[in-house]
């Protein structure tokens, strides 16, 4: 998937999907979640993720090469500290459940 990523500059990321995000502000939003994802992987149950941010979609930024290369070091970077904790974390401590919030978009 990386490598699909990397290549995806080409093809320019600043095209819009029928959603109209484009492909880096989709990235952006996956690494937010990624980043959230990682701050309970270190037991901060406290983090919070911007669940209103409408605005940030419907605005339409235009990124730069170092822009785009700038958000897939972060995915890259984001994806070892991930697997880092993961092996770390015994299966028990891995279900443990956060019950706090409550992310349901069935």
């Amino acid at each position: 998937m990386l490598k699909i990523i990397e290549g995806l500059y080409k093809r320019n990321i600043n095209n819009s999907f029928k959603i109209g995000s484009s492909i880096a502000q989709t990235l952006e939003h996956i690494l937010a979640w990624r980043n959230y994802i990682l701050e309970l992987l270190r037991e901060k149950f406290s983090c919070k993720i911007e669940m209103n941010c409408v605005e940030k979609w419907i605005n339409m930024k235009t990124y730069c090469v170092d822009e785009w290369q700038g958000l897939i070091f972060c995915l890259k970077q984001n994806q070892k500290e991930i697997l880092k904790l993961i092996e770390a974390k015994t299966e028990i401590a891995m279900l443990k459940q956060h019950t706090e919030k409550d992310y349901n978009y069935c």
